[in-house]
């Protein structure tokens, strides 16, 4: 970040410069949310490079906050005071107050949007439904977006617990999907394509083998088994599973210090205990040099995930190799590298030091005052 100072700085003076001239409506364009799946149009340009020059805002802020370069903090106050005034003219600029959502309503522009969080908060919880709505009803569980939007769709409904319905995308097989790839009956994919549609598009830009919608692997590691980095270099991780409809899960991210690893087992479901109930098992390495924030959720699989829940309403006990870390929602204090642990609205939080961990999560939904469980609020 030291030796490419200058660069970044000239590339903000680019992107500043821009911006002063035209503002965010008519902001420069370039291919925009590229080859959405036929016969669905492309996305608002203005909007796609919007998004694009708030997201290098962010990562330029990133950048500066944590150079050496004595003029960073200049360009760091730089490109806050920016964002500040943009982000609230993307709102302003593309949001379509008759139709509540922004622009023409396709699901890129709402996804770009939710990622940015630039939506009001009094507005985040209709744009997202509308966004949901159209994917599961309007496209009968499909997608509309190109190599952008599909990337953030992904990304945005899962940091809105609405992994679920990411799920559903990513395990969709009829056109256009990337299950589609997989069981097309023309030429049934082993590599993801460049086009939703390359079995029937011709044969110009058409690749069988491309990264174009590759974004669902990364998606795979920070957003079913959930693990990103907090501190840098992984010295401290984020542990986060979302979602708990799929039976197993094994996963491995190399960092500096060592594989980060998370196997998840879902045991069994039943009625065995009061209400609706199920047993997890979550093996958890993390290497010497790291720490964790293990975040498990009060839930029966990933369709309640964000369903707020009260002591009322559900049970959960967490042991780790048969000795208690939560019982009562309350922290269990000697098992050794659980430092500790606290309870959200739809979560329980565990801080871990290093270690090798064996983890049994029991998770009983009771259900609420009127009698309906809080798992199928969602069914």
């Amino acid at each position: 970040v030291f030796r490419h100072h200058d660069s970044l700085v000239r590339y903000f003076d680019f992107l500043e410069v821009n911006y002063n001239n035209t503002g965010l409506a008519n902001f420069r364009t370039g291919y925009g949310d590229w080859v959405p799946p036929p016969p669905h149009p492309k996305s608002d340009a203005h909007l796609m490079s919007s998004f694009a020059f708030l997201g290098d805002m962010k990562l330029g802020i990133e950048l500066f906050r944590h150079s050496p370069h004595p003029n960073a903090p200049c360009q760091l106050r730089r490109l806050i005071n920016l964002s500040k005034k943009a982000a609230p003219e993307y709102h302003k600029a593309f949001y379509n107050s008759t139709l509540g959502a922004y622009m023409s309503g396709l699901q890129t522009e709402q996804a770009l949007s939710l990622y940015l969080g630039v939506v009001p908060d009094d507005l985040t919880s209709s744009v997202l439904s509308y966004l949901i709505d159209d994917i599961q009803v309007k496209n009968k569980g499909h997608t509309t977006s190109g190599i952008v939007g599909i990337k953030y769709a992904m990304e945005a409904l899962s940091m809105m617990d609405r992994g679920d319905v990411a799920l559903d995308l990513a395990l969709q097989t009829s056109y256009p999907s990337w299950g589609y790839m997989i069981h097309s009956q023309y030429e049934p994919a082993t590599t993801v394509w460049e086009l939703w549609n390359s079995d029937t598009a011709g044969p110009g830009m058409n690749s069988r083998n491309h990264h174009m919608f590759g974004s669902v692997s990364s998606w795979f590691y920070k957003h079913v088994a959930g693990i990103t980095p907090v501190g840098p270099g992984f010295s401290h991780v984020q542990i986060k599973p979302n979602l708990l409809r799929l039976h197993n899960l094994t996963t491995k991210v190399a960092s500096p210090h060592g594989d980060i690893c998370l196997h998840y087992v879902k045991l069994n479901q039943g009625t065995e205990m009061k209400g609706d109930s199920a047993v997890f098992q979550y093996d958890v390495i993390l290497p010497p040099g790291s720490s964790g924030t293990f975040i498990i959720p009060v839930a029966l699989d990933d369709r309640s995930i964000g369903i707020p829940n009260t002591s009322n309403s559900v049970e959960i006990t967490i042991m780790e190799s048969g000795d208690p870390v939560w019982l009562d929602w309350q922290f269990v204090e000697g098992v050794r590298g659980v430092l500790h642990a606290v309870k959200t609205a739809t979560h329980v939080q565990l801080e871990l030091s290093n270690g090798n961990f064996k983890f049994e999560v029991r998770v009983s939904i009771i259900g609420d005052s009127s009698g309906t469980t809080v798992s199928k609020l969602r069914a």
